[in-house]
């Protein structure tokens, strides 16, 4: 159905949004002497906790209603680490946009008092 394909199609489209966008970002601080390695990699774990999720829902609809307290809990911690990374995520993205608009207004020099 629709929404299997958008359960799969879905974390790969946002998950190409973030890497592209973090990697403008870094790249565009890199020349103020900000270098970030690996933090770029985040957006993966949200999708792979995506497709965790997406799993372990899929297996209850299917084994409904014998439902197992392990697949509810793997589930719900999937759930729980998609959205706290994609937190994460975002939290780097504004982050670092306003370190770039920081250094682009004050081309770079850190004002002193």
């Amino acid at each position: 159905s629709f929404e299997m394909f958008g359960d799969g199609v879905y974390p790969l489209v946002y998950t190409f949004l973030f890497l592209v966008i973090m990697g403008w970002l870094f790249k565009s601080l890199a020349p103020y002497g900000i270098k970030i390695r690996y933090i770029h990699l985040l957006p993966f774990l949200v999708m792979f906790a995506d497709y965790g999720e997406n799993t372990c829902v899929i297996s209850m609809l299917k084994n409904y209603p014998d439902i197992s307290d392990q697949l509810a809990m793997a589930s719900s911690f999937f759930t729980s680490l998609k959205w706290s990374m994609l937190v994460v995520v975002t939290l780097v993205i504004g982050v670092s946009l306003w370190l770039l608009t920081f250094y682009r207004m004050t081309r770079g020099k850190v004002v002193d008092k």
